[in-house]
């Protein structure tokens, strides 16, 4: 299938829902009640910076996913100059060791993202115990591995590489003289340290805990109103190839939600703030 739609190249070809289309991707950012503060529309070098080819449609739907977190926070936060918000809440699709360092540096200090087993690939089952230096060791012998640099691949989280301490290098390549590799390969065992592995495990709040459900239940109110924007006919199937007229119709549509939220205040009643039917009602 072509990779965007002959009427617009802005139009792409995406997986999303189960099935293929072709989409004008945006992201949205609204705070615990629901209400849109932030819409950023992906362009060209969004796509441009992401892999051209995945081994599965769900593979490339996180890597999508994933990858959108920086770019739309980032306008936001552009916008905002100052940021106030210490708490921030997504879905798994967005559970990487580059987002949490990026919104530890953009200043969050509780990040509430359930872990997402695409979220970094085990190099393999087997467990390379690190010594008082962060440093992987073999499981058999406990001798430290040698460090090969670091890896930073496109929309990959920093790492650092590391391998088989019997290893040396023939033309550029690493081999193994090691007759009893603890993991089957033909050249050398490798593996990998993720600077920011702990913020992943530890983001500012116990997983599992409490605090934690409670919090993440917020996540409800963003997510019905998040899909009723979605699904506003004029949003969900546009009758038009012009991306200025499909702007306008997502950015009217969040108008419409504040115009809901300056009523709702103006009658001292916020708690219809989202529901529309029952503030005319009441109004």
């Amino acid at each position: 299938m072509p990779k965007f739609a002959n009427a617009n190249h802005d139009i792409r070809l995406d997986y999303a829902n189960g099935h293929f289309g072709y989409f004008y991707k945006f992201g949205i950012i609204s705070n615990g009640f629901g209400i849109p503060l932030h819409i950023h529309f992906l362009d060209d070098g969004f796509y441009k910076s992401l892999p051209e080819n995945f081994e599965t449609m769900e593979e490339q739907k996180y890597a999508y996913d994933n990858a959108s977190l920086k770019p739309v926070l980032s306008s936001f936060l552009h916008r905002l100059k100052n940021n106030t918000f210490h708490t921030f809440l997504a879905d798994s699709e967005f559970d990487s060791y580059a987002n949490y360092d990026f919104l530890k540096a953009s200043g969050f200090t509780k990040t509430l993202i359930p872990i997402n087993p695409r979220g970094s690939k085990p190099d393999t089952d087997v467990a390379f115990p690190l010594n008082s230096e962060g440093v992987p060791a073999c499981p058999k012998s406990n001798e430290t591995f040698k460090s090969d640099g670091t890896v930073k691949g496109r929309n990959r989280s920093f790492r650092l590489k590391f391998v088989c301490p019997k290893s040396v290098k023939v033309n550029k390549r690493w081999t193994s003289s090691c007759s009893d590799k603890c993991r089957k390969t033909n050249s050398t065992v490798t593996t990998y340290v993720y600077p920011n592995g702990d913020l992943r495990l530890f983001p500012g709040i116990k997983r599992g805990s409490d605090e934690w459900s409670e919090t993440y239940k917020i996540r409800t109110a963003v997510e019905r109103s998040i899909s009723s924007l979605k699904s506003y006919q004029p949003v969900a199937s546009p009758n038009t190839y012009n991306l200025a007229s499909i702007r306008a119709s997502v950015f009217l549509t969040a108008i419409t939600k504040l115009i809901n939220v300056v009523l709702a205040f103006s009658i001292k009643q916020p708690n219809l703030m989202l529901n529309f039917r029952n503030l005319i009602h009441a109004a």
